[in-house]
């Protein structure tokens, strides 16, 4: 293959490939300027948000616990069981190493849980700092 045609190739190819680029659409301009399927409300009320956090602090925080402590409790007189009468059985080894685990992963799920319980705390402040520097800024406005 001669030079010439090398080259001429590889500008062919350049211009096919220049006139098949990709294009992006846009999506049609929501109201108010906001994305796709916007309603103009939030997500979730002051009320939705107490619910949310009353359910995290006690229902769901304390069965995560009371379950934890059920567990370790049952687990750990198995495991005694088993060192008394188990010889030679690494069950009791095998269940304590589980114990472990578990109380971890226990301890991971209740800080994640309050971790959850803070966000919303502070995301309903600060939803309603900004309800009452939009209405305070409202009223100014209207007793003009």
């Amino acid at each position: 293959m001669a030079w010439d045609e090398w080259e001429q190739l590889k500008a062919e190819a350049a211009d096919k490939h220049a006139a098949q680029r990709m294009q992006v659409n846009a999506t049609p301009p929501s109201p108010g300027g906001a994305g796709p399927g916007y309603t103009g409300h939030l997500a979730s009320s002051p009320a939705e948000m107490k619910a949310a956090i009353k359910a995290i602090d006690g229902y769901i925080s304390g069965g995560v616990g009371k379950a934890g402590t059920t567990a370790d409790e049952e687990t750990k007189a198995a495991v005694t069981e088993f060192r008394k009468h188990g010889e030679g059985w690494d069950t009791a080894t095998g269940l304590n190493d589980a114990l472990k685990t578990w109380s971890e992963q226990v301890k991971a799920l209740r800080k994640r849980l309050a971790a959850d319980s803070y966000a919303l705390h502070k995301a309903a402040g600060i939803l309603k700092g900004t309800d009452v520097g939009v209405g305070l800024r409202s009223s100014q406005i209207a007793n003009l």
